[in-house]
């Protein structure tokens, strides 16, 4: 039997053990060991790739350089005033470092935003909580430019799939209104992103893959400009029991790295926890190797679970507020 302490898994259920290392698991796994290429390019594996998702606290860390206040719209201007330096520093090096600060693929008009308005959901992420009656928080700047910056790289990267000309704005906008993506708000404001992936199968049927890359891209889009979310988030998500080469059927493993990249380490979403259910034994065993190489911090974020019972959210103090249906979808059936 693996011991949780020794795969570092101190936050995967007591199921997650040797019955995980099936053979229908083993092939999952060794697929993407065999085949995958890093998503990014280089040498790095595609195992690596996700580490330094899990591992990003680069932007977490306060600098002693770094420019902090109370005032938002001295934030504000800081800010603005950070992206023209940038600009200017490498306007000589690089014209395709600053087409990033255009944010010509970002798709805050969808949803009625302005520039300011991302702006401000990554000051609001920076924010740090203090005890003062008359400055509740402070504002880190350079640490909300640092993730900023990263947001502008993805937009580069993966943004001109976000929009076409051939996109029914109003399409993709009902789905989100569909079984798959749910959020609300527990007794105390906390943001409750709910996805559910039991649903997946049927509500993703028909679609093409860029399609479905665009549902999850402005699924998370719509969670990071409500300003609880920016603040403090629990990511509720039910895996359904989806095996490997059907999860991969929806959208190329690429664009899967894409999205989880946004969603952890790119948005202004300012994630406390992830609670993963009925989860297939592929996906146990790809997070056991992760977690090896992930410190305690990092895998103090996530929460493993085999069974589909929503006991789970008992700990976070969330049972009421859990969706209608969810996890009741058509399961998949890999275990």
């Amino acid at each position: 039997m693996i011991s949780r302490e020794r795969v570092g898994m101190h936050d995967v259920d007591a199921e997650t053990n040797q019955s995980d290392l099936s053979m229908e698991n083993l092939d999952d796994l060794f697929s993407v060991l065999r085949t995958y290429e890093n998503p990014e390019g280089g040498r790095d594996h595609y195992f690596a790739s996700y580490v330094r998702i899990y591992r990003s606290n680069n932007d977490i860390k306060v600098l002693k350089t770094d420019f902090i206040t109370h005032d938002m719209s001295i934030a504000l201007d800081y800010l603005h005033a950070l992206i023209l330096k940038s600009i200017k520093k490498s306007s000589k090096r690089s014209r395709n470092h600053n087409i990033k600060w255009t944010f010509r693929r970002s798709i805050h008009r969808i949803f009625d935003k302005t520039l300011d308005d991302i702006f401000l959901s990554f000051l609001r992420w920076s924010a740090v909580p203090i005890a003062d009656r008359n400055f509740p928080f402070l504002l880190n700047v350079h640490r909300a430019f640092r993730r900023l910056e990263k947001y502008a790289d993805w937009l580069e990267k993966y943004g001109e799939d976000l929009m076409d000309t051939t996109v029914d704005v109003d399409q993709v906008k009902g789905m989100l209104e569909g079984k798959v993506f749910n959020y609300n708000l527990n007794e105390h404001g906390k943001f409750l992103l709910w996805v559910d992936m039991s649903y997946a199968i049927s509500e993703f049927h028909g679609m093409s893959k860029n399609d479905c890359f665009r549902f999850f891209a402005w699924m998370t889009h719509q969670a990071m400009f409500v300003e609880n979310a920016q603040q403090s988030s629990l990511i509720q998500y039910c895996a359904g029991q989806i095996p490997f080469a059907q999860y991969n059927s929806i959208m190329d493993y690429k664009k899967w790295f894409g999205i989880c990249k946004l969603g952890l380490s790119t948005s202004s979403i300012n994630i406390d926890h992830i609670y993963v259910i009925d989860t297939p034994g592929w996906m146990r065993s790809q997070y056991s190797l992760i977690s090896r190489l992930l410190n305690k911090s990092a895998r103090s974020r996530f929460t493993i679970r085999k069974s589909k019972s929503l006991d789970v959210f008992e700990k976070p103090g969330v049972p009421n507020s859990v969706p209608e249906g969810f996890g009741q979808g058509q399961r998949g059936t890999s275990r």
